[in-house]
């Protein structure tokens, strides 16, 4: 799952192509729509981590130093509490790559996207001495060299913790974006991605790009050819959405 900022506006280094080459060999294959398949996806996840249901997320409030909306909500659901490594204090979360791929994983995305985004992340988490060796840093992903990124969805340019007013602001112009019946395409969230970084004067990078295929993919747009605007605003929020697709590049 995708790393989400960085101070270092570093677009093409040797992390990043580790990172990109993980989900290109691993792209998720195009197919007929299949709310079936999709809401049993969804089933299996709450059956097997149940802190995802709305009710338990509404006791647990998410961690706005994480910046990636997918690791907010898995960390939110609690899933992550059994694996922190003893390291981990108010200011580290320690996960291993392994959990985290292993995780991901039930989230649809393939061993080889998500334990490559993770070990790219880690990598360059230990540039910045923000990680342990075979762990990412879920509260320092802005250290991240090369996997990280600085035009953000939810947070402000430079900043580590979520702002609620970018994510506001970013939901109140995707929302103009969206269809009559609240969809949204791949093209929409591209100039969305576009103009946030105008807002901010930060540079679009392509792990930008990459953070939109991975929204695209998770919420199903590979699959319908759109996403639901709803369901944007669930994960921005770190709550499950209602639609899951399989994480990766958009083609």
């Amino acid at each position: 799952m995708l790393k989400c900022k960085s101070p270092l506006t570093l677009s093409f280094t040797p992390l990043f192509v580790l990172m990109l080459g993980a989900f290109t060999l691993s792209a998720p294959a195009h197919s007929k729509p299949s709310v079936s398949s999709s809401a049993h996806q969804r089933a299996e996840l709450l059956r097997k981590y149940p802190g995802l249901a709305d009710s338990q997320l509404a006791q647990r409030a998410e961690n706005p130093k994480i910046l990636c909306p997918f690791h907010r909500l898995i960390e939110r659901a609690g899933i992550y509490d059994s694996h922190r490594s003893k390291g981990s204090d108010e200011n580290s979360l320690f996960i291993s790559i392994q959990k985290i791929a292993q995780i991901a994983q039930d989230f649809g995305c393939s061993l080889l996207n998500c334990g490559g985004a993770a070990t790219a992340a880690s990598t360059g988490q230990l540039l910045t001495h923000s990680t342990e060796a075979g762990y990412v840093n879920l509260l320092q992903l802005h250290r991240a060299v090369g996997a990280a990124h600085d035009c953000g969805f939810t947070f402000a340019l430079g900043g580590s913790a979520v702002s609620e007013k970018t994510r506001q602001n970013t939901l109140a112009i995707l929302k103009t974006f969206a269809d009559e019946k609240g969809r949204v395409g791949l093209e929409d969230l591209n100039m969305l991605k576009t103009l946030r970084c105008k807002i901010q004067g930060a540079t679009l990078t392509i792990p930008d790009q990459i953070e939109v295929d991975l929204i695209y993919t998770f919420l199903g747009g590979s699959e319908r050819g759109y996403v639901d605007y709803d369901d944007v605003v669930r994960l921005f929020y770190a709550e499950l959405p209602r639609t899951l697709g399989s994480p990766g590049l958009a083609f």
